[in-house]
């Protein structure tokens, strides 16, 4: 019996993301994980910025007086699809802990806008 040393994460991304993400993978000829940290490294300095930008607020609220329902937000890049990647305990502090500073409890949620932002291509708007 093998066993796996790392655990595997996933971050769930758009239809668009994925194929820009799997077309990247294998011009780069990287690994999953290796695009996930590329992406993150490459924008860090622009984390919350995108985030920001990215955030699409599907409650049914107009105007500015009410803010938006949190739980109603959803991120551009984000989506149904799932990419996997397995980060050693080390790393997983690093996007834990860059997780927490933006806000963020769950890593899918901020690494799927990342995503978009990175890879080429058509981003999702």
């Amino acid at each position: 019996m093998r066993t796996r040393s790392k655990p595997t994460s996933a971050v769930y991304v758009s239809q668009g993301v994925k194929l820009r993400f799997e077309d990247y993978r294998h011009k780069a000829k990287k690994t999953n994980l290796q695009v996930v940290l590329e992406a993150i490294t490459a924008k860090h300095g622009q984390l919350a910025d995108i985030i920001k930008a990215s955030a699409v607020s599907t409650a049914p609220v107009g105007g500015s007086l009410f803010p938006s329902d949190p739980s109603a937000v959803r991120y551009l890049g984000g989506g149904a699809v799932q990419i996997g990647f397995s980060p050693t305990p080390e790393q997983e502090n690093v996007l834990d802990a860059l997780g927490e500073e933006l806000g963020f409890s769950t890593r899918s949620t901020w690494i799927a806008p990342i995503l978009n932002a990175f890879l080429p291509g058509r981003k999702d708007s």
